[in-house]
């Protein structure tokens, strides 16, 4: 989807708790509800944010609906996902890049679209197949809409892959590491299979709502942040280290 996580209002003078909301269903990089919330992001968010600039966090899970919804009515101040035109709208972009998803397709495992999958490079076989995809998964404006590649959507990954699994969908394109975690929290190791092409992949950025009390400030801070662990390699190695690590 392209997501993640939402920071809700703090003083002017970033002397209060800064709230950052996640998508709480998109294990492992952010799952829980309420402050139960885990995953790669809240422990990205910590290294950056709390430790590096010094900012206290209270964490929270919420559907990514709402959370985009409180981005747009400025009762959220930011997110970290990509930044699509559309979200530039009503938001600031940070100017560093600070994660990315390798995205491959998913299929059954005795799919006959494998060899097309594999051998397509300006995927016009995809215009041939059910394609399944999820609410809310900025993707499909930069990968589908401008090749005019027809798919469905449903609220989460679960119902795509038991649609592959039972031939009611050709294949899903989503993030590796979201969808690899589903296939075996659903059993389906034996009836889905992924292909080893990685597709266009987004990139996320920390975004500020344009109602936010913080945008022009907050992400100013954050970009130097970023720029510091970046130039001293520490940013790479925690990313590296975030994506090894597993579940919490």
């Amino acid at each position: 989807m392209g997501l993640i996580l939402v920071i809700t209002s703090v003083s002017g003078a970033f002397g209060d708790p800064v709230t950052i909301v996640y998508a709480n269903k998109w294990a492992p990089i952010s799952s829980g509800d309420g402050g139960a919330v885990s995953g790669v992001l809240p422990r990205l968010v910590d290294a950056v944010v709390a430790e590096k600039m010094g900012h206290q966090i209270r964490h929270l899970g919420v559907p990514w609906k709402r959370a985009q919804s409180m981005m747009q009515t400025g009762q959220a101040d930011g997110f970290i996902t990509t930044p699509t035109k559309s979200r530039l709208k009503f938001s600031e972009r940070s100017r560093n890049y600070i994660y990315s998803l390798a995205y491959r397709a998913f299929v059954a495992g005795n799919s006959p679209n494998v060899g097309k999958l594999q051998n397509d490079p300006d995927h016009a076989s995809l215009k041939m197949m059910k394609i399944c995809d999820v609410l809310g998964n900025g993707w499909v404006d930069t990968f589908y809409k401008p090749r005019r590649i027809p798919f469905h959507r449903v609220p989460i990954i679960d119902n795509c892959l038991k649609m592959v699994a039972r031939g009611r969908s050709d294949v899903v394109i989503h993030p590796t590491a979201v969808t690899s975690a589903a296939v075996r929290r659903l059993g389906l190791v034996d009836r889905v299979r992924i292909l080893p092409k990685i597709y266009p992949s987004p990139e996320f950025a920390l975004m500020i709502s344009n109602k936010s009390p913080f945008f022009g400030k907050f992400i100013n801070e954050f970009d130097r942040a970023v720029d510091s662990m970046k130039k001293d390699g520490s940013f790479g190695r925690l990313v590296e280290r975030l994506n090894s690590a597993g579940p919490e």
